[in-house]
């Protein structure tokens, strides 16, 4: 009863906030229960068999299973969904989805204890610009999100306190953050130019740097296990160094390839809209602000030079994965603006409660009509989204049926270990049966994948 009290007590603006926010999160919640929770693919069963294996308290390397780069966090925030009986295939994108949103949620309300209402509608603005692509990509486990998660929070530690301990803390969960995803990289360098443009008295984050080297520090002690321990290695990690020539092709095929950078529905009124932000933002002298923006869009071109990057027609492999930090930076933008002036303008023409109001009533719309163009655009391109040209896309309950198969067959022969021809069902063998089978597959390791 004292929630419903308290939602009866609340005003007209803070109810209309909390109907954008439920709509909102009703959309992603769509999208998971159409998309996340019935598709899947190989490395997204590494991750249902790292949260069985954490569930046991099985820690087996201190990066992704099998590989030198990435992490299993969101393996290890599903373990407490795991055990109360949600199946791997829901609670590995719904953890996705928790980790990926946690930042924009932490900068809005900060917007709001602030009072900077301006910034936290456009920044929930930004979130309804979400294409489908993102959405989905924002929910699928593949050590795509927890970097962004870690590096926010260390940035606005930075950006929030004085205190010595604090900036050390924020440097060295910054570059942890860049451990777990590489491309978190690209929300260190923008946002420092920004702080760096804004604050006086920089000797303070000086301190991050301690921070800094400890995180570096522990990423060489992750490389280092693999060194020491090499049959725990299946993947390695990719190259990206930066391809001059590759750059100067692909900015002669600029429009085709940036067509392919589904951010938000459409790329170029993405960029247009990027541009008069910028604009906006010099106007109101918040250049500090617009600089992130700028270099962030820099950044987009610069990424054209490496050949991770690539131009394929399937949403979990195109090239919006590699640009999944651009929504934290423009959020982190408007977060560090100030635009006070904006706000006295516009209460000499209209009472602050009617700004609000209005504000408020856009924003509703604009969820409305977000969510309508995400639905119809998915099912337009609903083919897209099911089948992959490298052809790792399966449905869990194809995935599951075929497994099950495997697993009555070792059954009937009294055994519980199997050779399995496919890897994928060899892991999926693993985490469907929670430990009760051994499984090995050719090409892989068997101290990798055997259930001990």
């Amino acid at each position: 009863m004292g929630g419903i009290e308290s939602i009866k007590k609340m005003s007209k603006i803070k109810l209309l906030l909390l109907l954008g926010c439920s709509l909102y999160l009703g959309g992603r919640i769509f999208f998971l229960c159409i998309y996340n929770f019935i598709y899947t693919d190989e490395d997204q069963i590494v991750m249902w068999l790292g949260t069985v294996l954490f569930s046991h308290g099985q820690i087996r390397e201190p990066m992704w299973l099998g590989q030198n780069y990435g992490s299993m966090l969101e393996s290890l925030v599903a373990v407490p969904i795991y055990i109360c009986k949600v199946p791997l295939n829901i609670a590995l994108p719904i953890s996705s989805f928790i980790i990926g949103i946690t930042p924009f949620a932490v900068i809005m309300r900060y917007c709001f204890t602030e009072k900077k209402y301006f910034q936290g509608w456009m920044i929930l603005l930004v979130l309804l610009l979400y294409s489908v692509d993102m959405d989905v990509l924002t929910s699928i486990p593949r050590t795509f999100m927890p970097g962004y998660c870690f590096t926010v929070a260390g940035l606005l530690m930075c950006i929030k306190s004085n205190k010595k301990r604090r900036q050390i803390l924020g440097g060295f969960l910054s570059i942890i953050g860049v451990v777990m995803s590489e491309t978190a990289i690209c929300i260190i360098l923008p946002v420092l130019i920004c702080i760096l443009w804004n604050r006086k008295n920089l000797l303070q984050h000086l301190w991050a740097l301690i921070g800094i080297v400890a995180g570096i520090g522990v990423n060489k002690l992750c490389m280092l296990f693999y060194e020491i321990r090499p049959e725990f290695l299946v993947w390695g990690k990719p190259e990206l160094s930066f391809d001059f020539d590759l750059f100067i092709n692909r900015i002669h095929e600029f429009t085709t390839y940036f067509s392919n950078l589904i951010l938000f529905e459409n790329a170029w009124v993405f960029l247009v809209l990027c541009i008069a932000l910028i604009v906006f933002l010099i106007i109101t002298d918040n250049v500090g602000s617009a600089l992130t923006v700028i270099s962030t869009i820099g950044g987009l071109f610069l990424t054209l030079g490496f050949s991770k990057v690539g131009e394929h027609d399937c949403v979990l492999w195109s090239a919006t994965r590699m640009f999944l930090f651009v929504p934290y930076n423009i959020a982190l933008a408007l977060y560090l603006s100030k635009l006070e002036s904006i706000e006295k303008k516009m209460e000499m023409y209209l009472t602050n409660r009617q700004v609000r109001k209005i504000v408020s009533i856009l924003a509703i719309i604009a969820v409305f009509m977000s969510a309508f163009i995400k639905y119809v655009d998915y099912k337009r391109r609903e083919s897209e989204f099911k089948t992959s040209n490298l052809n790792v896309i399966i449905s869990v309950q194809e995935i599951k049926s075929l497994v099950q198969q495997e697993y009555n067959a070792m059954i009937e022969n009294g055994c519980n270990f199997a050779i399995v021809p496919n890897s994928t069902h060899s892991l999926a063998l693993q985490a469907l049966y929670d430990g009760d089978v051994m499984a090995w597959a050719g090409g892989y390791r068997q101290e990798y994948l055997c259930f001990s």
